[in-house]
């Protein structure tokens, strides 16, 4: 705890992720930032608390959730949720499978550099220091993993990696981590 701040920050009841509209910035919130003074955690979007009827969108719910706590430099940490593989609301957990183990190094407003991986929601230019070449997966508001075509373009740059990284900007979500040997 640093002054008074909570380790991780519980921040589901400060919006509402299907307010949110196709590649709209989620909006600031003050009090989601207070976990950029700790640990830039942030507990997890329950969608059953929305009701009944926006449980069609559970996968939705929880991607646009991941996205929101991106905004504020934040990464998204289970919380008593459950994506359906089937049916309405279906999709995955790929991106959220990925998040951790996570050192951060920066914190951005749409992505988070760390010394394992970057998580983006945004497109993005930087350098990593990584040694491993790097690898780029994406994935869409269900969770599910897409092709990312020519999205992002990598290059040794000084002893490092230069991202170049091109999304659709608050739609999808982007894990750049150490290719597996």
């Amino acid at each position: 705890m640093l002054g008074g701040v909570p380790d991780s920050e519980e921040a589901e009841w400060v919006f509402d992720p299907l307010k949110i509209g196709r590649g709209e910035e989620p909006p600031l919130h003050q009090r989601t930032c207070r976990g950029q003074l700790d640990s830039p955690v942030a507990l997890g979007f329950r969608p059953e608390r929305l009701g009944e009827e926006d449980e069609r969108n559970y996968a939705e719910v929880i991607m646009k959730s991941v996205i929101t706590y991106l905004r504020h430099g934040l990464l998204w940490y289970h919380y008593d949720t459950d994506i359906p593989e089937s049916g309405g609301g279906s999709g995955e957990f790929g991106p959220i499978n990925r998040l951790f183990p996570l050192t951060p190094v920066e914190l951005h407003k749409g992505w988070v550099l760390g010394k394992e991986r970057i998580i983006s929601c945004v497109s993005v230019d930087t350098l990593w220091e990584q040694e491993g070449e790097p690898a780029v997966l994406v994935f869409d508001l269900s969770g599910r993993e897409k092709d990312c075509g020519d999205c992002c373009q990598i290059g040794e740059e000084g002893g490092k990696w230069r991202i170049s990284l091109r999304l659709e900007d608050w739609q999808k979500i982007a894990v750049v981590e150490t290719k597996a040997t």
